[in-house]
């Protein structure tokens, strides 16, 4: 599973289409926790062009694994425990008014699409049934939590360049499922302080049905 992440635009070059990059990924530390026997994969990724040495992006990411299903090619009767979705007041939509939002359905075609670009064959981005009666969710197939990041931090430079200020970075968190089939709505809004500031900060959430799928802050600076 995709937990969460940061990105950081450290330059005002950023790699284009065409480039020929390399990407290098360090593992920080690996976390087991016993109580919920998960473990916790903590990354780290730098983007440079080949021939350049000048970091044009970090990234830090947290995988989260769990043990594997034992028949992965059929429906089991038992199904497996899902955590139970946070009941936490900051996990609610916020009440007052976003500065920007931007809504979208994911599909299904959506969903096969992405998981072919990132490799990803795991059914819970397919598969209904299995989505259903093995991993515990009633919601329909899964959106991809890399999709909503992509999506979100999208937005939030989108944003940023509408007042003259680009992405500097992007720190968001996975905070509950987002499902195909129905809307959702990204919202970005200032954060309080920001007057004067060089650097000002836009607090970034995706929400579906009342309840924050993913939660951000994005750091912009002047261009």
């Amino acid at each position: 599973m995709w937990a969460s992440g940061t990105f950081t635009f450290p330059s005002n070059r950023g790699i284009v289409i065409g480039d020929n990059t390399v990407e290098s990924t360090r593992i920080v530390k690996v976390d087991y926790k016993p109580k919920k026997d998960l473990i916790f994969v903590h990354q780290e990724k730098t983007y440079t062009r080949a021939d350049e040495e000048e970091v044009l992006v970090k990234e830090r990411r947290i995988h989260v694994f769990r043990r594997g299903v034992e028949n992965s090619n059929a429906v089991t009767s038992s199904p497996l425990p899902v955590a139970k979705t946070s009941t936490n007041s900051d996990l609610a939509a916020p009440a007052s008014r976003p500065d920007f939002s931007f809504s979208y359905t994911p599909n299904a075609a959506h969903l096969f699409r992405f998981s072919a670009l990132t490799f990803n064959g795991h059914k819970i981005h397919y598969d209904p049934i299995w989505t259903r009666d093995v991993e515990g969710h009633q919601g329909g197939i899964v959106v991809h939590g890399p999709l909503t990041a992509l999506v979100s931090i999208e937005c939030a430079d989108k944003w940023a360049s509408e007042t003259g200020r680009r992405l500097a970075e992007f720190d968001y968190r996975a905070v509950n499922p987002i499902y195909a089939g129905s809307e959702v709505t990204f919202c970005g809004r200032y954060v309080e302080g920001n007057s004067g500031k060089e650097t000002i900060e836009l607090e970034v959430w995706a929400e579906q049905g009342g309840k924050v799928g993913m939660k951000g802050v994005a750091k912009l600076v002047v261009k």
